[in-house]
């Protein structure tokens, strides 16, 4: 158990598996089971596995000076490099994503439109980026 302990939380601190760990999880299994190819998913997904997953490293290696950092209510320290790169990170992913579903045939050409996906992945991304933590 120390070792899955370790490895799924940033402090080591078991409590911290029944937060971030088991939400991510649910968070993933429902937009899944509910929403597989659609464009809100897409989003989501970018947001948790692209954004979440690049602002740890970019901010590790980029934020450690003081000036880079601000603090998050119950979290604790965060890095402009960080949250930047989860914002970039999962707006990319988004559109990139969108673009293969629509290629793919996921999505109905007539239907989709890409500027008004832009625009909602825009707003999901920034609005993600701030409650990150």
């Amino acid at each position: 158990m120390a070792s899955i302990q370790s490895m799924a939380c940033r402090t080591g601190r078991r409590e911290e598996l029944c937060r971030g760990t088991l939400l991510y999880c649910a968070i993933t299994a429902m937009v899944v089971s509910l929403l597989w190819t659609a464009p809100a998913s897409v989003i989501t997904f970018s947001c948790l596995f692209l954004g979440d997953g690049l602002a740890d490293p970019v901010g590790r290696l980029l934020g450690r000076r003081a000036f880079l950092q601000y603090r998050v209510g119950w979290f604790g320290q965060k890095s402009y490099p960080g949250s930047l790169a989860f914002f970039l990170s999962s707006l990319a992913g988004s559109f990139l994503w969108g673009r293969l579903f629509l290629a793919a045939g996921h999505y109905n050409r007539a239907v989709f439109q890409e500027e008004a996906f832009l625009r909602a992945a825009s707003i999901c991304a920034l609005v993600a980026t701030v409650v990150e933590g």
